[in-house]
C-alpha cells in the first residue's frame, strides 16, 4: 500500500501561477491513472496535503517518504517531528534535479506566465 499526498487547494492560494494549476480532483485522477499504468495491484491511498506534512508526523504505518533535493529539509523536519511523538523515522529518499531537467511545475508555471 501506498500513500500519495497531492497538494490541497488551501496550499496553492500563494504559489506563482496558480490559476494555471489544475483542479485538486484532475491532479489526483492524473496520479491515480499513471500509478495504475506503470503498477496496476499497488493500493493507492491518495490525500490531500494541507499543510507541510500530510499524514507523515501522525501516520504510525508510514514508513518512507520521496521528496525531492529541495524539500528535503522538509523530510528532517517531519523525522524530528515523528521522533518527538515516539514514531519511527521514515526512510528518505531524494529525487535529484538539474538545471537541465527541472520538473517543478512551479518552475513551469512560471515560464507560461512569463510567455503571455
Amino acid at each position: 500500500k501506498m500513500t500519495i499526498g497531492i497538494t490541497g487547494t488551501s496550499m496553492l492560494t500563494k504559489k506563482s501561477g496558480a490559476h494555471l494549476i489544475t483542479s485538486f480532483e484532475d491532479r489526483c485522477q492524473g496520479v491515480n491513472s499513471f500509478m495504475k499504468m506503470i503498477k496496476p495491484h499497488l493500493e493507492c491511498n491518495i490525500v490531500a496535503l494541507e499543510d507541510s506534512f500530510g499524514p507523515t508526523i501522525t501516520d504510525p504505518n508510514i514508513d518512507a517518504i520521496v521528496v525531492s533535493s529541495e524539500t528535503i529539509r522538509g523530510a528532517f523536519q517531519i523525522n524530528q517531528i515523528r521522533r518527538e511523538k515516539q514514531l519511527k523515522p521514515l526512510a528518505v529518499g531524494v529525487s535529484l534535479r538539474s538545471d537541465a531537467a527541472v520538473l517543478s511545475s512551479s518552475f513551469l508555471r512560471d515560464k507560461l506566465v512569463a510567455q503571455k
